[in-house]
């Protein structure tokens, strides 16, 4: 098992650092990590600078790179380039860890040895799980996120308990160009992913994961999230999901450091 950590970033200048210090904390029980990517979504502030800074202070014992991507792709491009890094890192299993700080790397450790133990799984991690912990998170965005995990349960016969957190594990074996290419490039990337994987039968699991709302910038408003992923899951139960965005192989990204 060859784990690559992928941190996509887009104006994370603030959380950068935070996020790399806590990624080399873990890095000692997490042995099947091969190496970490930073890739930058054209950011208009200092987030490259402060992770150059950063890196150069920790100085990883595994490779420990920053990529820039050539436009910006969105949040779900940004996943595209973590795939297409993956398989150049000759890694199995790609783990997102969002920039922003919201998720705690610590619940990667969680979501490893669940990939352990059920090989070959993706290990999705999940905000509304039983076990995990929420903060400075409004009780009315909780139960419009579980009222949308109902009805994409309902409606796929298959237990959702979560549309898209920014920390994951990919198995990517059977996340090919092609399923990847029929998901959006923004914020609903997560839920195309979500519902490719349970059309064509690949396998995943949750895990409860840690998950703070502070200083990050979001882009996504929580009507255009509701109404969206509504939105998705309607077009899917009738067959008109998600169609090709633009090919695999358009989204490149430079490596800077």
């Amino acid at each position: 098992m060859k784990v690559l950590i992928a941190i996509p970033c887009y104006n994370c200048e603030k959380q950068i650092s935070r996020v790399l210090t806590k990624i080399e904390r873990i890095l000692k029980s997490a042995e099947q990590v091969e190496g970490i990517v930073v890739i930058d979504n054209r950011s208009n502030d200092q987030t490259v600078a402060v992770a150059k800074r950063t890196l150069e202070k920790i100085k990883f014992s595994i490779p420990a790179d920053i990529y820039v991507n050539e436009a910006n792709y969105g949040l779900g491009g940004s996943h595209k380039v973590a795939f297409k890094l993956c398989e150049k890192y000759r890694c199995d299993y790609l783990a997102i860890v969002h920039g922003d700080d919201q998720a705690n790397p610590d619940d990667l450790i969680r979501l490893i040895k669940a990939a352990v133990i059920n090989k070959e799984q993706t290990v999705l991690g999940s905000r509304f799980m039983a076990e995990n912990t929420l903060s400075n998170y409004s009780p009315a965005r909780r139960r419009g996120n579980k009222a949308l995990n109902f009805l994409y349960s309902i409606l796929t016969l298959t237990e959702i308990e979560d549309l898209g957190s920014g920390l994951n594990l990919f198995y990517t074996k059977y996340i090919t160009p092609q399923i990847l290419n029929n998901c959006d490039n923004d914020f609903t990337f997560n839920m195309d992913l979500l519902l490719n994987m349970v059309k064509h039968k690949i396998k995943f699991i949750y895990r409860p994961i840690f998950w703070k709302s502070e200083d990050e910038i979001s882009n996504a408003k929580a009507f255009d999230v509701g109404y969206q992923s509504t939105v998705k899951i309607l077009k899917w139960c009738i067959g008109k999901d998600q169609k090709m965005v633009a090919s695999f192989d358009t989204y490149n990204t430079k490596k800077v450091l």
